[in-house]
């Protein structure tokens, strides 16, 4: 994805500072059967859900310094002695330092290293040039490293610089879901953080997630301390996608040692619990949750499909209608849905699921792929084709796309022949 252009992330910010003072400013978004279990993640946040279970997402690599990658290795919990490295995410690097004093005049005012700021963060050509990359967590000096990362990652790295310049920043967490994804047989459902500097007495957003520009029904100013229990959690969420439960126990103890009522860790290390067979460990973390949060769908989705696996059918019953309607915001609960129809031969449910998981999430394109191999089945050629052109707009994959290109020049043979 294209890292924002420096001149206009120095437009949008001028307009903050003389146009919109003193109001609440819309924040940038510009490009943030059995069921599985739900976690969550800030991709900034992640959260596991039914049909898939993790809170957070991280790079899947091994660490091999973690000032350099912004990734943590970690032993196993069976392993004697295990624990985690010692990592400050937000810990400022020697070359991060030289590179604010290349770029940024200390005794410029708070707007004007502000402004120089996002320039040298964006700018390809004579700054860092960063892209977003949804799916990876790194420390703010990873992120300087490697020139990549998700919203986390960005906020970190901003704010470590902002804060080395004296700029006065804060972290802020959104209360609503941003997207959803599924990866390793998990499901993750992604929440959001950006800044927030204040300079002059105006609040300037500082947002990294792309290509939507909206404003958030809920958000939340939140405590250092919150951030980095994001950010273990996250680390943990991945490791549960990749298949790492016991190493992920340890980045979600860590959360709640960090901030004990951040409970998408608590969600998480639940759902690790359950896949490594400590059930009654995971039913009481669930418990936990929903004692305090009654509310919480998450682990209300998990909590039900812990007892169906049990076979406690009376007491899933409870839990079961959030879990549906839980299931029926997620896009990939009707992607998977659509699938199974498909294979059984029922066309006209698999479109209609197919559908529904575009509407939830417009920007995947083996939604629209598998609409038009289902409309194709069910004759109705002009939208299939309509459909497998969006799903290879959205495809960047070259293998992928060259399967998309065929299908479309064989449907066009076919039409043409036929005519």
């Amino acid at each position: 994805m294209p890292p924002l252009a420096a001149a206009e992330w120095r437009c949008w910010l001028l307009v903050c500072f003389w146009m919109l003072a003193g109001t609440q400013w819309e924040t940038l978004r510009r490009g943030t059967s059995r069921a599985l279990a739900p976690m969550t993640l800030v991709s900034c946040a992640l959260l596991a859900f039914p049909g898939a279970a993790v809170v957070g997402a991280t790079d899947d690599s091994s660490v091999q310094s973690a000032s350099r990658t912004g990734t943590v290795k970690v032993s196993s919990p069976d392993d004697a002695g295990a624990r985690l490295p010692e990592v400050d995410p937000l810990a400022l690097t020697p070359e991060m330092k030289e590179f604010l004093d290349q770029h940024i005049a200390p005794r410029q005012s708070r707007r004007a290293r502000l402004l120089r700021l996002q320039d040298a963060i964006f700018d390809p050509d004579n700054g860092l040039g960063v892209t977003y990359g949804s799916t990876i967590t790194r420390t703010a000096a990873g992120t300087f490293e490697e020139r990549n990362g998700n919203c986390l990652s960005f906020t970190l790295l901003f704010a470590a610089l902002a804060g080395h310049l004296g700029l006065e920043t804060y972290f802020v967490e959104v209360d609503e879901v941003t997207g959803w994804s599924q990866r390793g047989g998990v499901g993750l459902s992604h929440w959001h953080m950006y800044a927030e500097v204040e300079v002059d007495g105006v609040v300037i957003p500082v947002d990294f997630l792309p290509w939507t520009e909206r404003r958030y029904r809920s958000s939340r100013r939140i405590s250092e301390q919150r951030v980095r229990a994001h950010f273990h959690n996250n680390l943990g969420a991945d490791l549960v996608a990749s298949n790492d439960p016991n190493a992920a126990l340890l980045h979600f103890q860590r959360a709640l040692e960090l901030d004990s009522s951040f409970h998408p860790a608590r969600i998480n290390m639940a759902v690790a619990k359950r896949r490594t067979g400590q059930a009654d460990e995971a039913e009481a973390l669930l418990l936990a949750v929903l004692k305090a949060e009654s509310g919480n769908a998450v682990a209300a989705a998990n909590l039900a499909t812990l007892y169906l696996e049990q076979g406690r059918r009376d007491e899933a019953a409870e839990w079961v209608a959030r879990r549906e309607i839980f299931l029926n915001r997620n896009p990939f609960h009707h992607f998977r849905m659509g699938l199974r129809a498909y294979r059984d031969g029922e066309f006209s449910r698999a479109r209609d699921h197919f559908k529904r998981a575009i509407t939830r999430q417009r920007d995947e394109a083996v939604f629209f792929e598998q609409l038009a191999k289902t409309q194709f089945r069910l004759g109705a050629t002009r939208k299939a084709r309509s459909n497998l052109r969006r799903a290879l707009q959205l495809t960047e994959n070259p293998d992928r796309r060259q399967l998309i290109e065929n299908r479309l020049l064989e449907e066009g043979s076919r039409r043409h022949l036929g005519s």
